[in-house]
């Protein structure tokens, strides 16, 4: 499973382009940045 299937599945969203994912140590929280995928891709 792709770095990116393993982050749409943790995070419960569909039909989306995992942009980048960090970690913000001051707030101790994961902050995932996505874009709804193109109509006719995969």
């Amino acid at each position: 499973m792709r770095n990116a299937s393993v982050w749409r599945a943790l995070l419960g969203v569909e039909n989306t382009v995992i942009v980048d994912v960090e970690f913000d140590d001051e707030a101790e929280i994961v902050v995932a940045h996505v874009r709804p995928r193109q109509p006719g891709r995969g």
